[in-house]
Order: C-alpha cells, then structure tokens, then sequence
C-alpha cells in the first residue's frame, strides 16, 4: 500500500516535467520567430501544412491557384456571349424558325412547323386567286434569309449545315405545296409534309453532294432540290393512287 502514494508522485513527476519541456520548446519557438522572420513565416507555413493534412498524416502539399483553369471556368461559351446581344437573339429566333428549330429531337421536322402553319392559314383565310403568290412570297423570304444567315449559323454553331438551322426545311416545304396541290387541304398539307421530310431525309443525288455548295447555299439548294424530288413523287402517286389524296 506505501507504493501506491509513491507511483502517484512519480506520475506528477513525470507530467510537471513534460509541461516544462512542451513551455520551454513554444517559448523556443517564439523567439526564433521573432528573431528571424523567415524562419517564422516557414514555420507558419509548415503549421498550416500540418492542420490541412490532418492529426496522424504527412504534411499536404501546398496548394496553388491555377488561373489559367479559373478563367477558362469563368469564360462564358461562344454562343453565350453571341446571345447577350438583341441583333443575336433575333438571328436565333430567325434560324430556328421561332425557336422550334431548337427542339431536341429531330430539329428539321419540328422547325417545319411554322411554315405549315402559315401554309394552313393561307388556304384558310386568303382567296384562293392569290394564294400562290403569298406562298411564292413566303418561299423567297425563307430562301433569302436562309443564305443570308447560313455562314453566320455555321459559324456560331460551329458545325457544317448544322441541325438546328432550318430554314432549309421551311423553304423545301413551301416549295413542295406550291408545285404540288390537290382540292383537299388535308390531303395536301399530309402527303406534302411526309413526302418533302423524306426526300430531304434521303438526298437522293444530285441533292447530297450541293450541300458542298459556300455558306448558305450549300444548306439551302439540296433541300430544294429534295423537294423537286418530292413533287415529282406525289405527281406520281396522285395519279396511281388518287383515292389516297382524296381524288
């Protein structure tokens, strides 16, 4: 039992001495720092080294911005910094077909869209003696905006013909039911949607090798001439099927 008072003591010992030494090394420390500001901005160094890698790991190194990756994170994309202004945005709603040529899926065929509209409203509601001139006159803006926006379109889409342009489509369609038109409106606006979307899908030749044509005229020529392919199709089956387009 007289041991037991003794090891306490030791132990007392043994912790008063170990908070001299860790007192005498922090005030070591302290004056070297003060003395050599070098050696304190090191050790500074060092220590936030140490509390980054964590208790029980090997110092981390030190990490360095890159700004070279920052700025690259930070720079908006070319079509980004094309659409902050308005002439851009209209060039889009233009190309596009407002908006419809953005679709995700099959672009050509839902940025048709707007042309059928104003195909039906055409046969709708203007007289029938003047409706091949408003859709001549639709097929001439469409074709003329289309070569004047194709070099800008390839260029801020950064692709040859690229998917979401489809001003094409809409001039390939005006062209299909101006040359081909039967009594039935229904008839016509089906039959020549279906037949100028296939013929544009395919590009028998000559039309597939146009589209090597400069800028706008490579993207506009080989829909047109997919849709003379068109119309000479339904010229065709009209007249071997004409129960199919209501004749």
């Amino acid at each position: 039992m007289t041991t037991l008072p003794r090891i306490f003591r030791m132990q007392r010992r043994w912790c008063i001495c170990g908070c001299l030494s860790e007192t005498f090394h922090t005030m070591k420390n302290t004056c070297t720092r003060l003395g050599n500001p070098s050696r304190a901005a090191f050790s500074t160094t060092e220590s936030a080294r140490a509390m980054r890698s964590g208790p029980g790991l090997r110092p981390g190194p030190v990490v360095r911005a890159d700004n070279n990756s920052d700025e690259q994170q930070m720079k908006p994309s070319l079509s980004v910094q094309n659409l902050a202004s308005g002439s851009q945005r209209f060039k889009v709603m233009l190309a596009t077909a407002f908006w419809f040529g953005l679709s995700p899926i099959i672009p050509g065929t839902v940025g048709t869209i707007p042309a059928v509209v104003l195909f039906v409203g055409t046969a709708l509601w203007i007289p029938a003696a003047w409706q091949w001139l408003v859709i001549t006159g639709l097929l001439l803006v469409s074709c003329i905006l289309c070569v004047y926006l194709g070099e800008w379109a390839e260029k801020f889409w950064g692709a040859k013909d690229p998917r979401h342009f489809v001003l094409d489509e809409v001039a390939g369609f005006f062209l299909t039911v101006l040359l081909f038109r039967v009594p039935d409106l229904g008839a016509t606006l089906f039959w020549g949607f279906v037949a100028t979307r296939a013929f544009d899908i395919i590009k028998p030749p000559p039309a597939s090798s146009l589209e090597v044509l400069p800028a706008g005229w490579g993207i506009l020529v080989d829909d047109l001439v997919a849709s003379l392919y068109a119309v000479a199709f339904l010229h065709a089956a009209s007249r071997l099927l004409p129960s199919f387009f209501g004749l």
